[in-house]
């Protein structure tokens, strides 16, 4: 039996969207703020009350419903 994964909802920047896999990447949470961006970015999340945690460029994050990313520029020159 294959067990459904339903949508749930994330904040990226201030913005929900619908997201329906268990785990996302740095690349897919920067093309969701910013498509198309090239540029490098700082992406962290929370959820619920803790800290920011700063997401890997190179491991997928478990996602649950209510976590929030901030995706920020890296202001490098």
């Amino acid at each position: 039996m294959t067990e459904e994964h339903k949508p749930i909802t994330i904040t990226i920047n201030g913005q929900l969207k619908e997201w329906d896999s268990k785990h996302i990447t740095y690349q897919q949470i920067v093309e969701l703020a910013f498509p198309g961006s090239t540029d490098d970015y700082t992406v962290t999340y929370t959820h619920g009350h803790k800290e920011h945690q700063l997401v890997p460029t190179s491991d997928p994050v478990k996602v649950e419903d209510g976590m929030e990313f901030d995706v920020d520029g890296t202001h490098n020159s």
